[in-house]
């Protein structure tokens, strides 16, 4: 579909009854829930370059979102099915709007593109300014939720559903808790300061670590300083799973591979489920927050060891890497690959073509390793080598699924029992918080 013939708005702030000082901060000038949503008029640009202008007070007879996203936010891109479908489902009770910051040559570069077709019926204000600081975040994405003209708060894009669309339009506030972001947050400064006596201001101690739960408003986030002054780093780790803080402190992925981790014992909310609700709400009571500042020449096996032995200690568990014998299965050549040549439908064109699709062995047994309910997979093969597989519709749903598609590709996936390294996690029965 030529973009010519499709109906993307491009719309672009104006000024319009709503004037700003020059001085005037973000804070400043931000919308609080239960507020009126002032006369904003912005001018409409659709893709023919047909000109107008639109008025979000128009939209006081039903409920209006605000998307704030852009073009290279993952999360902000896999929503806009939900949201296409949910315009198509509400279309004389709800309106959505995409804002971004971007330049409107390259929002019409994205909705350009074939996979971007079904969504481009959504308008799109580009190159915003007076939004973001009139519905204030610093995170996308950050859905701006407005009924019969005011403002009831923000949330994440996993709140965008029709049972909550079905909440406001019975007059209620949409579930999962409201999103607020931390608008001037300075990450290189200690997250939890110790010297607020102003004697012991110019103390800098050398080794400290600091242990809470959630964070408001601010994302999943670590990083690293350096004081060259007080010769110390920090290390800080904001609002990540009791799972993400030891993969961290043990230098590990097998934390984060559901089938290299066994909790023994352990409360098992340490892994989100989605039927348990949404996963901002999980992440306010299952999330945690960690810094640790130490001398810079300190080993950094000594550093991660320090923040193991603190998790334990704060958390009232014992996490380790441990070797046991478990099932698995072997990933290995097993014979000379037959010729593979089969006849499938390009998903761009929709025609037949003939295709072998190409992997690496790396990304093989990465995938396999992520499959539900499969045990752990060990690949003998080269990890650079290239492995050719027979196109499918559809990716086999269990192991003997599997088998048959690389047996043609002389390759064998075999159940033995191994003894391989583990990240075992079980409560700490002489800590009780």
């Amino acid at each position: 579909m030529k973009l010519k013939s499709c109906f993307l708005l491009l719309l672009c702030p104006i000024l319009a009854s709503f004037g700003q000082d020059k001085n005037t901060t973000q804070k400043d000038i931000a919308l609080q829930a239960g507020k009126q949503v002032p006369a904003i008029t912005v001018r409409v640009i659709t893709a023919l370059n047909a000109e107008s202008t639109l008025q979000l007070a128009g939209y006081n007879d039903r409920i209006l979102l605000l998307d704030f996203w852009s073009t290279s936010c993952g999360s902000c891109i896999q929503s806009l099915p939900e949201l296409t479908a949910l315009q198509t489902r509400f279309p004389d009770q709800l309106k959505i709007i995409l804002v971004g910051y971007e330049k409107s040559d390259r929002i019409t570069r994205f909705f350009r593109s074939p996979k971007q077709a079904a969504y481009r019926g959504l308008p799109v204000v580009y190159s915003d300014t007076l939004l973001k600081k009139l519905f204030a975040h610093q995170y996308i994405p950050h859905i701006a939720w407005i009924c019969k003209g005011v403002y009831l708060g923000a949330t994440g894009a996993e709140q965008v559903n029709p049972e909550n669309i079905a909440l406001v339009l019975q007059g209620k506030n949409p579930a999962g808790g409201e999103k607020r972001d931390q608008l001037a947050f300075n990450y290189s400064e200690p997250v939890f300061p110790l010297n607020t006596n102003p004697a012991l201001q110019q103390v800098k101690p050398l080794w400290t670590s600091a242990f809470s739960g959630y964070l408001p408003g601010l994302p999943l986030k670590a990083g690293q300083t350096r004081d060259s002054l007080a010769g110390t780093r920090r290390f800080y780790a904001i609002n990540h799973p009791v799972l993400h803080l030891y993969a961290l402190a043990l230098g590990s992925g097998l934390p984060m591979q559901t089938n290299r981790r066994i909790l023994e014992g352990t409360d098992t909310g340490l892994v989100y489920q989605k039927p348990r609700g949404y996963y901002a709400g999980w992440t306010r009571l299952h999330c945690f927050s960690y810094e640790v500042t130490y001398p810079e020449n300190t080993p950094q096996a000594l550093v991660k060891a320090k923040m193991k032995g603190d998790l334990d200690c704060y958390l009232g568990l014992s996490g380790s890497i441990q070797e046991r014998q478990v099932s698995c299965l072997v990933l290995r050549r097993a014979a000379r690959p037959a010729v593979i040549k089969q006849t499938v439908y390009s998903p761009e064109t929709g025609t037949p073509s003939d295709s072998i699709r190409y992997i690496s062995a790396a990304d093989l047994a990465y995938r396999l390793n992520n499959l539900p309910g499969f045990p752990p997979v060990i690949s003998e093969l080269d990890e650079k080598q290239t492995v050719q597989i027979n196109p499918r519709s559809a990716a086999p749903a269990d192991i003997a699924g599997w088998q048959a598609l690389l047996a043609p590709c002389g390759l064998s996936l075999e159940q033995e029992r191994r003894q391989l390294p583990m990240f075992v996690l079980h409560s700490n029965s002489f800590i009780k918080h």
